[in-house]
């Protein structure tokens, strides 16, 4: 995953600026485990899927010392199942049917998107607020003569 930088406050060599990493990005937000403990422990979610704070901009003028992409900052993973069904039917000695039922996200995972938000000091940065579709389900017949 890449955290783009801010753009506006100048580019070097006309390429884009990298940001400046403050802190540690591995550590996504705290939030409380254990309300009636206020033990925080760090949990991903979907506000905090990594920590927007270990980034600031670039000052302008400068390279900033964040690498193009973190190994170590990944988008949520992505779990999908297809399945097809068909039947062959025989109407004549020349007319055949098929029928077909086709099952995508079978199981109804829900597949979140990597952030969309990745520059630093922004509202919403490093939160995931899309999500890929939903279980889909399609019939098809075709006659073959």
């Amino acid at each position: 995953m890449g955290i783009s930088a801010n753009l506006a406050s100048g580019s070097v060599y006309g390429g884009g600026q990298h940001a400046q990493v403050v802190g540690n990005p591995k550590v996504p937000g705290t939030v409380t485990a254990n309300p009636s403990r206020n033990a925080p422990s760090t949990l991903r979610n979907i506000t905090h899927w990594y920590n927007p704070c270990a980034f600031m901009p670039a000052a302008a003028g400068t390279f900033g010392n964040a690498p193009r992409y973190f190994s170590s900052l990944c988008r949520p993973p992505y779990y999908d199942t297809d399945i097809s069904l068909s039947k062959w039917t025989n109407l004549s000695d020349s007319v055949r049917m098929q029928f077909r039922a086709e099952f995508f996200n079978t199981f109804n995972h829900v597949n979140l998107g990597p952030p969309t938000n990745t520059t630093p000091n922004t509202g919403n940065a490093g939160s995931i607020i899309v999500a890929d579709i939903a279980r889909q389900i399609q019939f098809a017949a075709k006659f073959y003569w």
